[in-house]
């Protein structure tokens, strides 16, 4: 059963263009691009000041401001703090505006008068830019939008990026990242909550302890907020599949969580880079993935959103896939149990090169298409039957191994989805997947409406 659309609704999609400079990031808040000088608005009298159409800077917003604001034909507000659910993002959403909140130093940064163009059009995050960016809009009318026999997936941050885009036709969410949730909802070091209580730093856990106030156990802290910002991406397409990809940061993005660098350094002491599956299956770090597990687990039982599923990234070798998933089935998170499935992102070459024998394991590859190019051009991708530099430099190559991952996934009764930014400019390369026969499509939301319109003609040319 595929989510109800109605094909009748159009949706804006904006496009910057050129060179830009990012002063402020924040959430954001409304949709949309505004471009204008900035005036700053001290206290609730500096209301009357306000020039027209201008982008208004304060610390925080008044509702009691609205009436002013529209007469003035306010573009923007950035404010220091807030919210999705501040006074800001009220006005925000009642006058049609873009915001960016919680920047946290916008009344420092933007004095008045300043050049800038605020951006909200990604969902979570907003930014302020230096000066006059370039842009365009274009409505798309979803009724424009061709189905597909391919499926066609999406590529989102988080939540509220998720509901932004839910009235885009589509077969669900191919790729979420849990980094995001982890950097931006989180923050921080999962094992500093669930070692909260022996922390020696007393700076930082006083910070932790500011953040996770109402938790006395703070490792709950972890789960419920993951929990909760995966169940609302899932709600916002069930019943269609909504594919997570688990923690994949680097040791020093770890590090740069709240907490990080008491124990990135305990950690780093093996030669191979901790990073996906490598991580989840030290000694050190066991716990913490059990936390990521937990909230998945909830989400699907608990919340009852059992269209949610699990992609491992940074798994190199079968031994690692085989201990992996043995873990997630002693986590409660068996594969094939009410419909859930495991997938493997392709990061290296190996999953590309026996991808046989990892389909056998997994309920699907997932591939970035920008990664292979450079393994083909490398040489770590072996050519059957010869290793004619003519051949590695030529699209041929690339399609014959892209075929032989189909295959191999296919055989297996597995499925092979190609994702990444490369896909919205490359009508060519879509098409050449359509003729291999891949299983799903999945790109960024703006990218829809080109990619799906590509794989319609080149359906209708196979016929």
């Amino acid at each position: 059963m595929a989510t109800a659309f109605r094909r009748d609704a159009a949706l804006r999609f904006w496009t910057l263009k050129g060179k830009r400079t990012i002063l402020l990031t924040g959430t954001s808040i409304g949709e949309g691009i505004a471009e204008e000088k900035t005036v700053l608005i001290e206290n609730f009298q500096d209301v009357d000041k306000l020039s027209e159409s201008a982008i208004a800077v304060s610390e925080s917003a008044n509702t009691a401001w609205v009436s002013e604001l529209k007469r003035k034909n306010i573009r923007a507000i950035v404010t220091d703090f807030g919210g999705r659910n501040s006074h800001t993002a009220l006005i925000c959403r009642e006058l049609g505006i873009p915001g960016v909140v919680g920047t946290r130093n916008a009344t420092k940064i933007l004095k008045p008068g300043r050049q800038v163009t605020v951006q909200a059009i990604e969902g979570d995050h907003g930014y302020v830019y230096d000066g006059a960016v370039a842009c365009s809009g274009e409505v798309v009318h979803l009724d424009d939008i061709p189905y597909t026999a391919m499926k066609v997936m999406i590529n989102i941050a988080g939540a509220a990026a998720a509901f932004q885009w839910w009235r885009l036709p589509c077969s669900g969410v191919g790729l979420v990242r849990m980094d995001y949730i982890l950097a931006q909802r989180i923050r921080i070091h999962p094992l500093a909550l669930l070692e909260f209580n022996s922390l020696s730093n007393t700076r930082v856990k006083y910070q932790i302890d500011a953040l996770t106030e109402s938790y006395e156990d703070k490792s709950e802290y972890f789960i419920d907020r993951l929990s909760a910002s995966l169940g609302k991406i899932a709600a916002s397409r069930y019943p269609d599949p909504v594919i997570v990809r688990a923690t994949n940061l680097d040791s020093e993005e770890f590090r740069g969580l709240l907490g990080g660098e008491l124990f990135e350094k305990r950690l780093n002491g093996q030669k191979k880079e901790l990073r996906g599956v490598r991580r989840f299956q030290h000694p050190g770090y066991k716990a913490a993935f059990a936390l990521e597990c937990e909230a998945l687990k909830r989400v699907r039982q608990e919340m009852g959103f059992n269209n949610i599923h699990f992609m491992i990234p940074h798994n190199e070798e079968l031994s690692e896939a085989e201990t992996i998933i043995a873990r997630l089935e002693d986590s409660g998170l068996k594969r094939g149990e009410g419909g859930f499935c495991i997938y493997l992102c392709c990061d290296f070459p190996s999953n590309v090169a026996y991808a046989a024998d990892f389909a056998s394991l997994f309920d699907g590859l997932s591939l970035d298409i920008r990664k292979l190019p450079r393994w083909l051009n490398s040489g770590q991708i072996p050519l059957e039957g010869g290793d004619s530099k003519a051949a590695q430099d030529s699209n041929s190559f690339m399609r014959k191994v892209l075929e032989g991952v189909n295959e191999a996934c296919h055989a297996q009764d597995s499925t092979f989805t190609v994702r990444g930014r490369l896909l919205a400019g490359a009508s060519e390369l879509v098409s050449l997947l359509v003729d291999i026969g891949v299983d799903a499509i999945s790109v960024n939301p703006e990218a829809i409406p080109n990619v799906t319109g590509w794989i319609a003609k080149a359906e209708e040319g196979k016929k």
